[in-house]
C-alpha cells in the first residue's frame, strides 16, 4: 500500500505507512526499498534511508538510480568522500549517468569547486538542466567570466523557457 501511495504521488500518506511491515511480495522488490529510501530522505531520516537504499541494492546491485540517491544520503550523514567514491565507481560503469555527475557535483561543492564545475558541465552536456545551468552561470559570474555566465544563462533558459 505504501508503494501505491508513493506511486500516486501522495507522499504524506506513504510516509504514514512507512513503519508498517511489508507484505511477503514487497519484501522481495528492490523498488519497495528504493521507494522507502526516497520517502525517508524527504523526512530527513538519513540513516533509515541509507539502510533502505542498501537493501534495494542487495536485491538489485546494478540499479544506478538507487546508488545515485544513496550517495547524497551518505553526504548528509557526513560521509561525502564515500558518496563521491560511490558515484565515481558508478560513472566508470555508466558514463552517461547524468544524475551521478549532478549528485557528485553537489557532494564536491564545498571542497572541490573545479570538480563541482566539471561535473555540472558534464551533467548539462548529457541532459540540459535549468538549475544546473543557472548554478554554472552564477559560478562564472562570481569569477568575472561574463561570457560563460551569459552562455549558461542561455542554456538555462533553453532548458526551462518558462522560468525567468
Amino acid at each position: 500500500r505504501m508503494m501505491g501511495e508513493f506511486a500516486a504521488q501522495h507522499p504524506e500518506r506513504a510516509l504514514a505507512l512507512m513503519d508498517t511491515s511489508p507484505g511477503p511480495a514487497a519484501r522481495t522488490l528492490p523498488e519497495y526499498y528504493h521507494s522507502r529510501g526516497v520517502l525517508l530522505e524527504s523526512a530527513r531520516r538519513w540513516a533509515d534511508a541509507e539502510l533502505n537504499y542498501r537493501s534495494a541494492l542487495a536485491l538489485f546491485p546494478s540499479q544506478p538510480e538507487t546508488t545515485i540517491n544513496l550517495a547524497l544520503v551518505l553526504g548528509e550523514l557526513g560521509r561525502r568522500r564515500d558518496g563521491i567514491q560511490l558515484l565515481t565507481d558508478l560513472i566508470e560503469k555508466y558514463p552517461l549517468a547524468e544524475g551521478a555527475y549532478r549528485n557528485r557535483a553537489l557532494l564536491r561543492f564545498n571542497s572541490d569547486i573545479a570538480g563541482f564545475e566539471a561535473d555540472l558541465k558534464k551533467a548539462c552536456e548529457l541532459l540540459p538542466n535549468g538549475p544546473s545551468a543557472r548554478a554554472l552561470a552564477q559560478l562564472a559570474a562570481k569569477r568575472g567570466d561574463q561570457k560563460s555566465s551569459e552562455y549558461w544563462k542561455a542554456e538555462a533558459k533553453s532548458a526551462e523557457p518558462h522560468v525567468k
